[in-house]
């Protein structure tokens, strides 16, 4: 089977973990076992006590080991905490100041690496781990980019996203990022900097779907729970339709703040609020 890592919060266990097993989509039976709530292989008890973060990054840096960055404590300001999850022994620890992150000031006084961050996002580009957009505090949003170096903990600054990114996501196609959030696409290389895509995808505004990757496309739930796809080929924005497997999928599911997987060519695993997961098919033309 697949399995799939989920990290968030939940308003009645606080801090979650959870590696859900997907069955393979084969009998009508294995599909249904999909739509339901999460199974988990570990919980709290390899995930640090305190941990009830909401909104932090969760990459997969390496094939053993998920780097969390930031995430709200509360309403009113964000952490620059680091998590790393090594797979093969499920165990967390937490980023030591002197093992991931310099603290060493630069010569404009402010420090060396990312402010606390929430609603961001956070690839592997070019071997480099990105952090960048989403906020700080309600009051606005960020758009510092850093770049953690593995190997030596330095953090890097990078040029700055071109605008606001409030809630927002990112996507690595090749050698290019992806970041999609509020009204805006924007396409960065480590070679070319920044492009701007479009700033007008009103579809997307305050929308907290995290972005997928599905083939050539990638995939957004927008604000009315409508599916957008960009095709990585054209260069163009389609609005795609949905199906679904294994039943209907929970109401209590908010679809435009989701996260999610591909599992084949058409078929989406979907997470969304309340602690439910259900299979989708998507139909388009190409």
């Amino acid at each position: 089977p697949s399995q799939v890592l989920v990290v968030g919060t939940s308003s009645t266990t606080g801090g979650t973990c959870y590696i859900l097993n997907v069955m393979d989509m084969g009998t009508e039976k294995e599909r249904l076992e999909v739509d339901s709530e999460f199974p988990h292989i570990f919980k709290s008890d390899r995930w640090p006590d305190h941990f009830k973060l909401e909104a932090p990054s969760v990459t997969r840096v390496s094939g053993n080991k998920v780097l969390t960055y930031g995430g709200a404590y509360g309403v009113d300001t964000s952490t620059e905490d680091m998590y790393m999850l090594r797979l093969d022994k499920q165990t967390w620890s937490k980023a030591k100041n002197d093992h991931l992150i310099s603290c060493l000031d630069s010569t404009d006084g402010h420090p060396n690496r990312p402010m606390g961050l929430r609603n961001h996002f956070a690839v592997v580009l070019g071997g480099m781990y990105v952090v960048g957009g989403g906020i700080y505090d309600p009051a606005g949003g960020q758009t510092s980019m850093w770049g953690l170096d593995m190997k030596t903990g330095l953090w890097t600054r990078l040029p700055d996203v071109p605008g606001d990114l409030w809630m927002c996501s990112g996507m690595v196609v090749g050698d290019t990022l992806h970041a999609l959030g509020e009204y805006s696409h924007y396409t960065y290389t480590h070679s070319g900097g920044w492009v701007t895509k479009s700033t007008d995808m009103h579809w997307m505004h305050n929308c907290r779907s995290q972005a997928i990757l599905l083939g050539r496309h990638i995939l957004v739930f927008g604000m009315k729970h409508e599916l957008y796809a960009y095709d990585t080929v054209s260069d163009e924005w389609q609005e795609w339709h949905i199906e679904r497997l294994g039943g209907a999928a929970k109401t209590r599911c908010q679809i435009n703040r989701c996260s999610g997987v591909a599992l084949g060519p058409d078929n989406i695993l979907f997470i969304g609020d309340e602690g439910y997961a259900a299979l989708l098919t998507v139909t388009h033309d190409t």
